[in-house]
Order: C-alpha cells, then structure tokens, then sequence
C-alpha cells in the first residue's frame, strides 16, 4: 500500500495510476480506430478530455493556485493528435496495434513529465530539464501528427497553418513565464 500525504492510505502509488489511465486510454483510443467521420472527432475529443479529468485525479495534490493550468495542454493535444492520426494510418490491424502501443509509451512519458512539472511548482527538483526535453520532443509528435491529419475527413476545411499555429501556441502555452525565462537563460551559457 501507497502512503499518501495528510496520513489517508491510497491503494495505488502515482505510477500505478499512470499505467492504469495509459491501459484505459489506450483500450479508447484502439476502440476510436474503428469509428470513421465526424465520429472520429468527436471520440478523440471526449479521449482528449477524459485525459484531462484522470490527470487532475492523480495530480490534485501536488497542484496549487494557477500554476497548474500548462500541465493539461500537452496530454489533452497528445491524445487528440493521435486519435485524429488514426484516420490517416492504414487500415490493418498491425498499424492498429503498432501505433495503439506507440501512443502508450508516449502518453506514459507525457505523464510522467507533467507530474514533474507539477512537484517542480511545490520543491525544486532536478528532472525540470529532462522534462522540458520530453515535452519539447512530444510536441513536435503532436505537430507533425495535427499536420498530417489535414486530409481527415472530419478535418477537411482546416489549413495545415492553423494547426501549425495550434501547435505553437499550446507548446508556448506549456511552459509557465517564470520557467521558459530560467529555460532561455540556460541555453544562453
């Protein structure tokens, strides 16, 4: 059994939450393939938010004040992307389960460095960096992802500039003021 702060007893630890949100959003996500259309849409939006909801779950008390708003873009934008991008692969089994499994390891990477993100606002740790890397690498997935899915069907009327506008803003979006200055700042020396 996990300790929790404040003395209550949680029956799983934080990592064992965030394979158990991988394992359910990937089960959606391997299940949205099959649906064609504004369908599609519609089921990577409600994935997209579910993402949201089972982070904040994790996360709520390692979260204070606004601080913890960036921390949702990049998770809910990763299973979007890849939801849309199923429509794009072809439409075999082995792509299927091939890019199900790449999702996985991406969303378990992704969660695992928002929840760096969220202790980095409580106590200083050293794993900021190499969250940052993480996050910088599953943003340029998530880019490529948005631009591809361009010739979707429930996508047709979206200019590729718009999602390549889409995708910086939320990468922009993803680092606080105070961090991306201190990131800057490093890159200088």
């Amino acid at each position: 059994m996990a300790q929790e702060e404040g003395g209550g007893k949680s029956q799983f630890s934080k990592r064992q939450k965030f394979v158990v949100i991988v394992f359910l959003l990937s089960a959606g996500i391997f299940v949205s393939e099959f649906f064609t259309g504004t369908s599609t849409l519609l089921a990577s939006l409600v994935l997209a938010t579910l993402t949201d909801i089972l982070l904040y779950w994790v996360l709520r008390k390692d979260i204070r004040g606004t601080a913890f708003i960036p921390i949702f873009i990049l998770p809910f934008f990763y299973t979007l992307s890849c939801g849309l991008f199923y429509s794009v692969v072809p439409q075999r089994m082995i792509s299927r389960v091939l890019i199900t499994l790449f999702y996985s390891f991406g969303l378990y990477s992704l969660l695992l460095t928002q929840n760096i993100f969220a202790v980095s606002t409580l106590r200083t740790i050293n794993l900021v960096r190499s969250a940052r890397i993480v996050s910088f690498v599953l943003t340029l997935v998530i880019l490529f992802f948005l631009t591809n899915t361009n010739d979707c069907s429930c996508l047709k009327n979206r200019c590729p500039v718009c999602l390549v506008m889409q995708s910086i803003q939320m990468y922009w979006l993803s680092f606080s003021q105070k961090n991306f200055k201190g990131y800057l700042c490093s890159l200088q020396n």
